[in-house]
């Protein structure tokens, strides 16, 4: 009888204690399962805010450069029609457009690449090289006659060059860049 009781006692501390210690093993396996699914939770959330506000940033600066350099491409513009609105007031818009991309880039800056960030800040040195370069060559039709029109020739050729063909370049690039954030 005595191996009988000792049989039975081994048999019920083996059943309770292995079931005792798989439980305690499975507590353990799905703390350690719940801690980790709750960081990468929590970074899935903070990335996706973050893209969310790049997202936003994004269409923000993007319609405004694109409406400053329409309006730098209608100052450049050789042709005129009657009732066009006057450079001063293109001029004024374009610059207008220009600070608020300016100031939501500002805000933002940290949130984009340093690819993006660089192309950005490159849009706005050439558009403002050539707004510079612009309002130089309306100094020049004060020069007389001979080396003032050759002069700003010179210079709205410049302009010209800069608004229809180096900044759209830049544009495009920003766009490719921008769509890379926008699509992964």
């Amino acid at each position: 009888m005595a191996g009988t009781n000792e049989l039975l006692a081994v048999l019920i501390t083996t059943i309770v204690g292995s079931g005792a210690g798989t439980s305690i093993v499975g507590l353990l396996f799905k703390h350690r399962f719940d801690v980790q699914l709750a960081k990468q939770t929590a970074m899935l959330q903070r990335h996706s805010r973050i893209h969310e506000l790049q997202v936003e940033a994004l269409g923000v600066i993007h319609s405004d450069l694109n409406d400053a350099l329409f309006y730098l491409q209608r100052i450049a513009s050789a042709g005129r029609t009657r009732g066009q609105v006057d450079d001063a007031e293109l001029f004024k818009r374009m610059g207008e457009r220009l600070a608020k991309a300016a100031s939501e880039f500002s805000k933002t800056q940290l949130l984009f690449s340093q690819e993006l960030t660089t192309r950005l800040n490159e849009f706005f040195k050439k558009v403002f090289e050539t707004g510079a370069e612009l309002e130089l060559s309306e100094e020049f039709s004060q020069f007389p006659m001979g080396e003032g029109v050759q002069l700003r020739a010179d210079l709205i050729d410049k302009v010209r060059n800069a608004a229809f063909k180096e900044i759209p370049t830049v544009l495009d690039e920003i766009r490719r860049e921008a769509r890379t954030v926008i699509h992964g």
